[in-house]
């Protein structure tokens, strides 16, 4: 049998039944001999299973005889027609409404599979029947669910708005039809499959129809029960819509959403509210028993946790009873916020309902005249602010770190790594299963045991907190249904075989380097083959999903010997850091200390190493590894200065042995006679390890011991650490990628104590995903701010292209071949581009070209860029544009460089400033027409023009000519052309408008952290180099750029610094690309890359479609407000309105002032600090604009 598109199996071990002999087919004309079965008569008494209840139990088994003897004859008619006929024969059963044909497809889809190519064809018709409302679809559907169950789950689930409408049908047997079949897929549904019912639901009781919202109603009654830790977290979102249910005007839709919410709020797991979930449901649907249930609250003693589940069931009646015009009631109402908001623990669940409560409570506050009820609401509000955060902003839903599609498709990547050839992962059963194991992971915890920490860091994690028992409920029983059937029987006897436990021991082998032995286990001690075979692919697709993390069902807790276990406590500075906490060290085991900045984790390490913590036995060694060791050496050989030191002495350890360890890393003879001061930062950082590796010290402590170190040393350090069964360390380090290598505990600071978790650092995240916060860019407390860039003609999308090169090659002058050929690529305000490549390759060249500082091969490819485009480039050497500046302030050389409203240095580039040659040819003799000056420019339809002065002009009477673009390179003036651009561009910008004042340019170097101490008062050559690379990004940034191309941006900076770059280049409204060899940084930021190797570049990746618009031009800081001093103006009365007054006169003409004379009097006025009518207002004839107004 062959199948259209991607075939579901491989190989059929049985013969195809388009070649067996036999009789007619069913669905052939009427005089085939079959078509008694296909046409068989609803009137044939006693064939209906579904209507014998009635007859005896001798009777009934009389008839399930005849029906099955039925059933075989139809199956052996149906086998012996060739494919084609078989399909005719499927498809005719389907719209018959005669249930005898329905068992027959049953039958069919036991023997051949679900997934067979039959049982495709019969879902696919049944799906497409039911959707149309036919009732011989439904008729089938429900022959299915009885004999197939939850195998028919993952083609039924999309058809649940079909079969919920159709309870509003006019026809009597297609509502009942299709009340029965949603009641047994409710019955049947998997506990996980909440979250994709639901906006179904979710949809329908938002229907007109009444019919439509009771039945989904009904719906959410019956699968409720089993959802409880699915359902529970949607409880703020499904209460207020089945609370309008409530309200309906419809008796039928009321009673049934009193029953749904009712089901539905028992997933609540509060133990102090469950007992009044009834009273809190009725008070919905009755207000008038506001006063009793909030009685009732005020009654209950609460000691468990509150969460969103049970503040959303609670919420809407605190809201109307603060409301409410009675004082009673507001007083109640605000004392049951004091009592439940103190037993909240996690911010985000009281989040949703601050709308709800606090402009409530804020309003009972300030008018209500009852000075002891606005006490009590006093003291509501102030617990309810300490619950959200002690007022910090939050968003009502905390982010979720993996979506169910993230997971789904890792998993079914996972699962596609152990099915058999045979089963092809994108049946529906396979999307299903992994669909299901999704939402297991990410939702399947109870309610009562997630915290704002327990989320696990990666997928793998969350696989490994699911329970074994709830796995196989979301795999096995699709698994067994893909592994049935004719065509499937290869795949069964492959997981069955010996060779299987192989690829289960590969694919366990992360596991069993853990130590930890493979699970076993079966459902019953002689399952089928079929459910054998699902055991095994469901505990295969499990090892396959933890990926080598340990299966936390399996893990083991077992802690080394305790070198020491002691209560303490640490101050410094004044400030208590730790308070009656314990320091509990395991012999051998490696603890990462972790706590953000401040918290004192450097000072607990300096106090270990110094003995200073009370009660550290002081048997103990300890050595501390601090980075910054500046001691002096005093001109002592490397080598001996080491023997010397106070942790070796007593060691035993030789001169030989020292020299040994260190020429183990590459330490030379010259090293090791010289002095230490000779060596990089590196080398000295390896010389303090080499030093507590030979000290045999108990305890290690290491500082950020991996700065300095280059990749190599690093794996050094790890693998000796890896290797030490007795040592113990402490480690604080920003590595990641070490920490999460070497790690066996974590030692975390919360609340003034060391609080303890055994596992690497990617466990620990999955407790505390903040902790990510602490190794991570976005961790930075700093920040810069670019400036919003603002519109360029005809752009309306971040994906449409600004700049672009086609079939471009460049070759330098004298070299044999190109450096790159071909080059194709494109830059739009949405980009995010890493140009990677090694050194040498040519990126930098590929960038110059990009911003046209150099120009392709002639004849190779086109250079475009949108006309008004403004770009930052930030050269690899950009500094020797300041260092021309030294003795000048940052804030005195941004006014040298912007001065005149243009960017002096970039009008100095080599594609704009014209050479020798050009300005000898330029300036040289002259004739009539040529051109002096390029003054402007103009579109002309499709067509740039450029406005031009010439030679023999008469002032007054010849006008300027305009002259195109394409005439203007012909003769040679397209560096005035480009001059002429960046003047326009500029001048969009704002910038021949914004003051170049010391006020307004600190304002803007503050945006990239330099304050006045360096921007103002300070010199250029006090700087360092962090310190350079902000200035020269601010003053890049100055004319609003809608382009920055960033040439190895962090060279100079600090990881702080770094942080800052990197959100504020997240939040820029432009593009932006990038040079740098720091893959931390353009991960985190780049969405596409270039690869430049060998002269060709390959671009991965693309634009990502982003809700950002690009912002107006931001006007000056300094610069007075006209619009808004207007306004004061109109607000005071007595004006005449029928005077415009924006309009400024001309003193000279008493005409209004064209907008180039706004623009020069604006920055005039700007200049001396006054308006620019009071500025107007000064100028007389003895004043030097007089000459040109």
């Amino acid at each position: 049998m062959a199948s259209k598109g991607k075939p579901v199996a491989k190989s059929i071990s049985t013969p195809s039944l388009s070649t067996m002999s036999g009789s007619k087919g069913l669905s052939l004309p009427p005089s085939s001999a079959a078509s008694k079965i296909s046409v068989a008569k609803p009137a044939a008494a006693g064939l209906s299973v579904f209507k014998n209840e009635a007859l005896t139990a001798a009777a009934q088994e009389r008839e399930k005889a005849k029906l099955e003897d039925k059933i075989a004859e139809a199956m052996a008619d149906f086998q012996c027609n060739p494919e084609e006929e078989q399909l005719n024969i499927i498809s005719k059963y389907i719209s018959s409404t005669v249930e005898l044909n329905a068992l027959v497809l049953s039958r069919i889809i036991k023997d051949y599979g679900i997934t067979s190519t039959f049982g495709t064809s019969i879902m696919s018709h049944v799906v497409r029947s039911v959707t149309l409302g036919e009732e011989g679809g439904l008729v089938v559907l429900k022959a299915l669910f009885k004999t197939h169950g939850r195998v028919l789950e993952a083609y039924a689930l999309p058809m649940i708005p079909s079969l919920l409408t159709l309870q509003a049908d006019k026809s009597a047997n297609v509502r009942d039809l299709s009340t029965e079949c949603s009641k047994l897929l409710g019955e049947l549904l998997c506990p996980h499959s909440f979250r994709i019912v639901y906006p179904h639901l979710d949809t329908l009781m938002q229907n007109e129809n009444w019919k439509i919202k009771v039945a989904a109603l009904n719906l959410l009654q019956l699968i409720a029960p089993r959802m409880s830790a699915q359902l529970s977290p949607l409880l703020p979102a499904l209460i207020p819509r089945v609370s309008d249910c409530m309200h309906d005007s419809k008796k039928q839709v009321q009673t049934a959403a009193i029953d749904a919410m009712n089901e539905a709020c028992r997933a609540i797991s509060n133990e102090d509210i469950r007992p009044l979930v009834p009273q809190l449901v009725s008070v919905i649907a009755h207000p008038e028993e506001s006063i009793a249930t909030l009685n009732l609250l005020l009654e209950t003693t609460f000691v468990a946790t509150v969460d969103a589940a049970v503040l959303a069931l609670i919420a809407p009646l605190l809201g109307k009873s603060l409301k409410n015009r009675s004082s009673v009631m507001k007083r109640k109402a605000s004392k049951v916020i004091d009592i439940m908001c103190r037993m909240v623990q996690n911010p985000f669940d009281v989040a949703p309902f601050k709308e709800m409560l606090l402009p409530a409570l804020d309003k009972v506050i300030d008018e209500l005249v009852d000075a002891e009820v606005c006490e009590v609401a006093t003291a509501a509000r102030e617990i309810l602010l300490k619950a959200l955060g002690e007022g910090k902003a939050l968003v009502a839903e905390k982010p979720a770190l993996y979506t169910v599609a993230q997971v789904q498709a890792h998993l079914a990547k996972a699962l596609e790594s152990v099915l058999p050839a045979e089963i092809w992962v994108g049946l529906p059963l396979s999307r299903y299963a992994a669909q299901m194991t999704a939402h297991l992971v990410l939702y399947g915890q109870p309610a009562s045991t997630v915290t704002e920490e327990s989320t696990a860091a990666t997928w793998n994690e969350l696989v490994a907190n699911s329970t074994h028992k709830e796995w196989k409920d979301c795999t096995v029983p699709y698994f067994k249904a893909l592994l049935s059937g004719k065509h499937a029987q290869n795949a069964a006897e492959e997981l069955n075989s010996p060779d299987l436990e192989e690829k289960g021991a590969d694919l366990s082998d992360g596991v069993s380097r853990m130590g930890l032995k493979p699970r076993s286990g079966s459902m019953g001690d002689k399952p089928s083959p079929a459910g054998a075979s699902a055991e095994k692919l469901s505990s295969l697709f499990r090892t396959a999903a933890l990926g080598g993390v340990a299966d936390r069902q399996l893990e083991s807790d077992e802690d080394g010997t305790d070198l020491c276990n002691i209560e303490f406590s640490l101050a410094f500075g004044g400030k208590i850091l730790l308070h009656n906490t314990f320091l509990k060290l395991g012999k051998g085991r490696r603890y990462g200390v972790m706590g953000k900045n401040g918290a004192g984790k450097t000072t607990l390490l300096t106090n270990i190493g110094t003995g200073n913590i009370e009660g550290l036995p002081t048997t103990i060694k300890t050595v501390y590894v601090q980075h910054d060791d500046a001691s002096d050496d005093h001109g002592v050989a490397l080598l001996d200065e080491l023997l010397l030191h106070k942790d070796l002495v007593g060691t035993g350890v030789t001169k030989e042995e020292a020299a040994a360890a260190l020429k183990a890393i590459n330490f030379t003879d010259e090293m090791l006679e010289n002095p230490r001061s000779c060596l990089s930062g590196g080398w000295k950082m390896k010389l303090l390890i080499i030093k507590a590796m030979l000290s045999k010290a108990d305890v290690l402590l290491l500082d950020e011991p991996t700065n300095h170190l280059d990749t190599a040393s690093v794996n050094w350090l790890t693998n000796y650490l890896l290797s030490q069964t007795q040592l113990t360390c402490l480690i604080v380090s920003h590595d990641t990628g070490f920490m999460d290598r070497v790690l066996t505990d974590v030692i975390h600071y919360e609340n003034k104590k060391l609080v303890y978790y055994h596992g690497n650092l990617t466990h620990f995240v999955s407790v505390h995903p903040e902790a990510k916060y602490y190794y991570e860019l976005e961790g930075t407390t700093l920040a810069f701010n670019f400036p919003a860039p603002g519109r360029l003609d005809g752009i309306n999308s971040n994906t449409r292209s600004i700049l672009k090169m086609e079939n471009v090659s460049y070759t330098y002058p004298g070299a044999p071949a190109p450096t790159l050929t071909n080059v194709n690529v494109k830059v739009c305000l949405g980009s995010r581009v890493a140009v990677l490549g090694a050194n040498g390759a040519g990126k930098s060249t590929l960038i110059k070209m990009l911003v046209q500082e150099s120009e392709p091969d002639e004849g190779t490819g086109s250079i475009w860029k949108h006309i008004n485009l403004r770009v930052a480039y930030v050269a690899q050497h950009s500094f020797h544009h300041v260092e021309q500046h030294l003795d000048e302030s940052p804030v005195d050389y941004m006014k040298w460089r912007f001065h005149g409203g243009v960017d002096r240095e970039d009008l100095a580039r080599p594609n704009k400033k014209m050479t020798e040659e050009e300005e000898i040819m330029f300036t040289g003799d002259k004739k009539y027409g040529d051109v002096v000056e390029v003054m402007g420019r103009r579109k002309n339809g499709r067509t740039m023009e450029y406005e031009c002065s010439f030679v023999g002009q008469i002032q007054g009477r010849e006008p300027n000519k305009y002259i195109t673009l394409e005439k203007m390179t012909e003769m040679g003036l397209l560096k005035l052309v480009q001059q002429c651009d960046a003047k326009t561009a500029a001048m969009a910008a704002g910038l021949d408008v914004r003051p170049l004042l010391t006020a307004e340019i600190q304002g803007h170097l503050n945006d990239f952290n330099l304050d006045a101490e360096f921007g103002t008062h300070g010199t250029i050559k006090r700087l360092s180099g962090g310190q350079k690379v902000k200035l020269v990004l601010a003053a890049a940034m100055w004319n609003k750029p809608h382009l920055i191309v960033l040439d190895e941006p962090t060279n100079y900076l600090d990881r702080e610094a770094l942080g800052a770059l990197t959100q504020a280049i997240k939040n820029f409204q432009g593009g932006i690309v990038i040079i740098s060899h720091n893959k931390e940084f353009t991960d985190a930021i780049c969405t596409e890359e270039w690869f430049v190797k060998d002269g060709k570049c390959v671009t991965k990746g693309g634009v990502e479609e982003t809700d950002k618009k690009v912002s107006k031009v931001k006007k000056s800081t300094s610069a007075p407000n006209l619009s808004e001093e207007t306004a004061e103006v109109a607000a005071a009365g007595n004006m005449n309105k029928t005077i415009n007054a924006d309009i400024v006169l001309n003193p000279k003409t008493l005409e209004a002032l064209s907008k180039k004379q706004v623009r020069l009097l604006e920055r005039c006025a700007a200049v001396a600090g006054v308006t620019l009518k009071d500025y107007v207002l000064k100028i007389n004839c003895k004043s030097p604009e007089w000459k040109w107004l």
